[in-house]
């Protein structure tokens, strides 16, 4: 029996009502807030954010948040997770974890130098 759930509860939510967790431990520099903009712009909204639905705070997706936001954006499709603070804090982490998302490889190098042509 698989223990992953591959159908999260989906709910579309006013970006107002979203509180940020006020202790992320992460933070974006401004040319990584314009890529991550220039990103959204190019591909869409195809990452959601993930909240947290007992307390509405955000579990994953801060720099997004803040992007978003910016656009003028009112209400978007979220993830809602039902998890206590703890279980809120590990998730956050493992969401943005780059040891357990896996390295670059070299394949890496002829991607880049096609998208700078």
């Amino acid at each position: 029996m698989n223990k992953i759930n591959i159908k999260p509860e989906v709910k579309n939510l006013l970006l107002k009502d979203i509180q940020p967790w006020a202790d992320n431990p992460r933070e974006i520099g401004n040319e990584a807030l314009a890529g991550l903009q220039n990103s959204l712009e190019r591909f869409g909204y195809v990452d959601f954010l993930v909240v947290n639905k007992r307390d509405m705070v955000l579990v994953s997706s801060h720099q997004r948040l803040k992007v978003l936001q910016e656009a003028g954006i009112k209400r978007i499709p979220c993830i809602l997770v039902d998890v206590d603070q703890a279980q809120r804090e590990m998730m956050s982490i493992a969401l943005i974890n780059q040891e357990i998302m896996g390295q670059w490889t070299v394949a890496l190098i002829p991607i880049l130098e096609r998208l700078r042509s």
